[in-house]
């Protein structure tokens, strides 16, 4: 892995990495990111080392996340877009493939709007066009405000309840070593402060107005069950992005492990859906 930097307007400095060989794959930030850590990852390193046998992997901590600056004033929706516009042009890539997860794929949408000779497939897996303050539903907002309160409170704590608040939201069917990565991760990522100042901003995400405008192929992968983005939020992106490829997975984890038997579907379609 190759790590770089690069500065955005606003004078932050953003790390990104490549990994593999062939068309690039370029893999929108989210909440909790570490270049070099999640190499180490039970989560996520099973499926980078998947994507890196045929692509060229790219990907970024976002601003107060890993190894990009953690001191910054202004974190909005519209920042991580224009990171993600910095990251693209300092690395020099011309077309890619754009894989956004969680909320990384409300950037990616908006990106690859904007951008549509640029992206040649949209990826979006556990996203959703509207967060949890925008989807319409009191209980929502109030478990986006109970969250934020418990991320100040309890961050990267061992013995904190939001340590088990997050593995029941997120990963409710994780074993212990991802559970515990969970924590560790958490340290290593961020501060209490900014990882609340960041699920603020998620929580606010509308791109609902720009589905109908995406034009570039897409394919939608979500968990059956997970609580973090219902499924009824992949469902409401499938209807309104011109024909979206939806796939349902057999999960309650809001990124299947690599132990479920849906991990394998959902590295299969997105081998396939790639070419």
């Amino acid at each position: 892995e190759e790590i770089r930097y690069c500065a955005t307007p606003d004078g932050v400095s953003l790390a990104y990495s490549f990994s593999g060989c062939g068309p690039v794959l370029l893999k929108a930030a989210n909440w909790i990111n570490h270049l070099e850590h999640d190499w180490a990852s039970p989560m996520w390193a099973p499926l980078f080392e998947e994507l890196v046998q045929y692509r060229q992997l790219l990907r970024y901590d976002s601003r107060g996340v890993g190894l990009s600056d953690w001191d910054v004033a202004d974190i909005t929706f519209d920042r991580m877009v224009a990171d993600l516009e910095t990251v693209i042009e300092a690395s020099g890539v011309a077309t890619f493939a754009l894989l956004g997860i969680s909320q990384g794929a409300a950037t990616a949408i908006d990106y690859a709007v904007r951008n549509p000779d640029r992206v040649t497939h949209l990826i979006l897996w556990g996203g959703f066009a509207r967060g949890r303050r925008k989807r319409g539903h009191a209980e929502e907002v109030a478990e986006s405000d109970a969250f934020l309160t418990l991320t100040r409170q309890g961050w990267g704590k061992e013995n904190s309840p939001f340590r088990k608040m997050f593995a029941a939201l997120y990963l409710p069917e994780a074993n212990d070593e991802q559970v515990r990565w969970w924590t560790d991760m958490q340290r290593l990522a961020t501060s209490p402060d900014n990882a609340a100042r960041l699920r603020e901003a998620i929580d606010n995400i509308d791109v609902s107005d720009r589905l109908a405008d995406v034009r570039t192929p897409t394919l939608i992968v979500h968990s059956e069950r997970e609580a973090v983005a219902p499924i009824a939020e992949a469902r409401f992106m499938a209807a309104r992005i011109p024909d979206a490829k939806f796939i349902s997975l057999d999960s309650a984890n809001h990124l299947v492990l690599h132990q479920e038997p849906a991990w394998q579907r959902a590295v299969s379609e997105i081998k396939a859906f790639l070419g």
